[in-house]
C-alpha cells in the first residue's frame, strides 16, 4: 500500500496503475485482514475473537484459524494445490470435494480461503509462491505478492515475489503464536508474547518495541499490537498519525494503508491516521472484528452484519446483506466468510478482470 501522502485522487490513480503494471508483468511472463485469530502453543491450535486477537490481512492485519484461510496470493495444501496459477484470471477449481471455508483473507489483486480440511483455494491474479505441507494454521499475505504462513508447530514460512521488496523477507527460526504480513515485511507474536518483525525497515516498521503482545497487525508501512493490558503500541511510518493510537484499552487492532482501527473493550470502534476517504470515521455500534484496508474499513457487528466505511470507488464499502463470521478488507475489494462456510466478495470494479471477487462455489 504505497503513496498515502498524496491526495485521494492521485493516490487511487497511481495505485491502480501500479497494480495493473505489476499484473501485466506477471501475466506476460506466463503468468495482496483479516478476522479470526489463531494462536499456536505447544502444537495446539487455539482460535478466538476479541482479547486474544484478530486475523490479515491482510492487509495489514492477520488471518487464520486452525486450518483457516488466507488473504492473498498463494494456495497451499497437503493433499492438493488449488488456486490461481500465473496468468489465471478466473475462479479457483475445487478438487477436494465440497467447499466449506473457515476463513478468508484479501490482498490487493487476489483472495484466498482456508477450507475446513486445512487446504487452500485462491482466486484472482496471483502466482504460486509457496507449496504448503498441509500443516498450516494461519496465513497472512500483503500487497505485491508477499506473505507468510504459520504452521501448527509454530514455525513461520514466508515468500517474496515482488521486485519492490529488498530480499530480506526471511522470518526468524523462533516459534510463534500469530503472524501478520505487511508490504515487504511481516511481524509475529512469539510463543512467549514478544514481537519480532523482519523485512523492509525503511520507516521502522520492522523494529517493534520489546513489549508483550496478545495480537499484532502489520499494515502498509506501520504496525500495531495489543498489549496484555489492552493498550496499543504502534511503530513505523506516522505521516498521518497512523502510529499514534488513542490512550484506551482494546481487544483487537487492525493496521491498514495509512490508518489504523481498533475495537475498544466495550465493542465500539475508534480509528486514527489518514481519514481523507472517511476510512477513519467508523459508525456507532458494537463490533466483534475489524479489518482496515487501503482507503476503507469493514467491521463485523454483533448481529453478524458487515458494515464498511471509507472509499467506495470500486464498491469495496458496499457489502451484501447476510450473516457473516469474519470480514477481510484489501485495496479495492473486501470479502466475508458467511455462517454457512461460503465466501462472498464485493468491490472489484477497479480491477474487474482479475477475478478476485469471484469465489469458488460449493
Amino acid at each position: 500500500m504505497g503513496f498515502l501522502s498524496m491526495t485521494k485522487t492521485s493516490n487511487r490513480h497511481q495505485r491502480f496503475l501500479a497494480a495493473l503494471a505489476f499484473m501485466a508483468i506477471d501475466i506476460t511472463s506466463a503468468g495482496c485482514g483479516r478476522g479470526l485469530l489463531t494462536t499456536v502453543e505447544d502444537g495446539a491450535v487455539t482460535t478466538g475473537i476479541g482479547g486474544s486477537g484478530f486475523g490479515g490481512s491482510g492487509f495489514g492485519g492477520i488471518t487464520g484459524t486452525g486450518g483457516l484461510g488466507f488473504g492473498g496470493m498463494t494456495s497451499t495444501g497437503g493433499s492438493g494445490f488449488g488456486g490461481a496459477t500465473p496468468g489465471d484470471l478466473g475462479p479457483a477449481i475445487d478438487t477436494e470435494g465440497a467447499l466449506h471455508f473457515t476463513q478468508v483473507s484479501v490482498a490487493n489483486t487476489s483472495t484466498c480461503g482456508l477450507k475446513s480440511d486445512g487446504t487452500f483455494l485462491c482466486w484472482g491474479c496471483s502466482p504460486r509462491p509457496l507449496e504448503g505441507k498441509g500443516d498450516v494454521a494461519q496465513i497472512s499475505s500483503a500487497r505485491w505478492y508477499n506473505g507468510c504462513t504459520l504452521a501448527t508447530d509454530g514455525t513461520v514460512d514466508c515468500w517474496e515475489q515482488s521486485s519492490t521488496c529488498d530480499g530480506t523477507f526471511t522470518p526468524p527460526t523462533d516459534t510463534f503464536r500469530q503472524v501478520s504480513a505487511g508490504t515487504c515485511y511481516a511481524c509475529g507474536v512469539r510463543t512467549g508474547g514478544t514481537a519480532a518483525c523482519w523485512g523492509t525497515n525503511s520507516d521502522g516498521q520492522a523494529a517493534p518495541p520489546t513489549d508483550v503482545f496478545t495480537q499484532i497487525s502489520a499494515g502498509e508501512n506501520h504496525a500495531c499490537g495489543v498489549h496484555s493490558n489492552g493498550t496499543v503500541a504502534c511503530w513505523g511510518r506516522n505521516d498521518h498519525g497512523e502510529s499514534t493510537p488513542f490512550a484506551d484499552t482494546f481487544t483487537q487492532v487492525s493496521a491498514g494503508g495509512a490508518h489504523t482501527c481498533g475495537i475498544r473493550t466495550d465493542g465500539t470502534v475508534v480509528c486514527w491516521g489518514d481519514g481523507s476517504a472517511g476510512q477513519s470515521s467508523p459508525p456507532a455500534g458494537v463490533f466483534t472484528q475489524i479489518s482496515a484496508g487501503l482507503l476503507h474499513t469493514c467491521g463485523l457487528g454483533v448481529d453478524g452484519r458487515v458494515v464498511c466505511w471509507g472509499d467506495d470507488t470500486s464498491g469495496e464499502s458496499t457489502p451484501p446483506a447476510g450473516s457473516f463470521t469474519q470480514v477481510s478488507s484489501g485495496d479495492y475489494h473486501s470479502c466475508g466468510l458467511k455462517t454457512d462456510g461460503t465466501i462472498a466478495c464485493w468491490g472489484c470494479i477497479t480491477l474487474s478482470g482479475c477475478g478476485m471477487c469471484t469465489p469458488p462455489l460449493p
